[in-house]
């Protein structure tokens, strides 16, 4: 599984990132529906501990219980029972955090791919099914030239055009003609 945080790689060079994240588009994809599976556990487990915590503590009659439990302090029983379901709770919270900020990370990284994709295709269409075809969906370079009729250099050009122009994207800068 690949998470937000390899996905936010550091010490790679732009470029070497896009095409990182291209190669492993549908892993992400996969990861993201994960991690919204994830998240919706974490979500009904503290559900359930608050449900479990209201049942507990306000529906526990004491009286009579208190001589015979064998407990010098049955209050302070209560109160450990109820910091440690506490504790698991904020667990549980902390989890489910650090779950919605992978998600959002991720969620972002694929959104600004489709924006991506959809202005490189309107762009030039031929670097777009060369990238999606050799980047995602793993077709070699010549395999690729074979299938299109171009030569293997030309293939390779047309992928490093449309990544760099990805990288120039992802840095802010707004190309909207091809050079």
């Amino acid at each position: 599984m690949i998470r937000a945080g390899v996905i936010l790689k550091t010490g790679l060079t732009t470029e070497e990132y896009i095409r990182y994240v291209l190669g492993n588009y549908y892993q992400i994809i996969a990861d993201i529906d994960l991690l919204k599976e994830e998240l919706e556990f974490a979500k009904k487990m503290e559900t359930e501990a608050e449900t479990i915590e209201a049942l507990t503590f306000t529906a526990v009659s004491y009286e009579g219980r208190v001589q015979t439990s064998g407990h010098k302090d049955p209050t302070a029983r209560i109160a450990m029972i109820y910091e440690r379901e506490n504790e698991r709770a904020k667990r549980c919270i902390k989890k489910r955090m650090h779950i919605e900020k992978q998600l959002q990370a991720m969620t972002e990284l694929m959104s600004f791919i489709e924006r991506a994709f959809l202005r490189l295709e309107k762009l030039n269409y031929l670097l777009w099914i060369t990238l999606t075809s050799t980047v995602i969906d793993g077709y070699g370079a010549a395999e690729y030239a074979a299938k299109i009729n171009v030569e293997h250099g030309q293939v390779s050009i047309y992928r490093k055009e449309a990544i760099k122009l990805f990288a120039k994207w992802w840095n802010g800068i707004v190309v909207d003609v091809i050079e």
